[in-house]
């Protein structure tokens, strides 16, 4: 998935497979749609499967993204935006089940 900065002069994605476990988990990376330039905007936490599907808001003082800890169990977070630069702390806003 992508998805672009306000003014266009970035694409958002992830990097990585994350799958099986064991490979690099997904992080969070900025592309610059002028120069090819790949900036990371998070990484991953150690022992998950990644994060994905990053979108900066409107205002871009925010981040929303999928945060996976198996193939089939993924919560969704926001962190606060600067730029492209995260600012503070995760915050996860659902709460999936464990697969059983």
């Amino acid at each position: 998935r992508l998805s672009y900065t306000a003014d266009g002069q970035w694409i958002l994605t992830s990097m990585g497979t994350g799958v099986p476990m064991g490979l690099p988990p997904r992080r969070l990376v900025a592309i610059s749609t002028r120069t090819g330039e790949m900036r990371t905007l998070l990484e991953p936490v150690a022992g998950t499967v990644g994060d994905s599907a990053p979108v900066i808001s409107p205002r871009g003082d925010r981040m929303a993204f999928c945060r996976c800890e198996s193939d089939y169990s993924c919560d969704l977070f926001v962190i606060g935006m600067k730029g492209l630069q995260v600012t503070g702390s995760p915050t996860r806003l659902s709460d999936s089940p464990s697969p059983e």
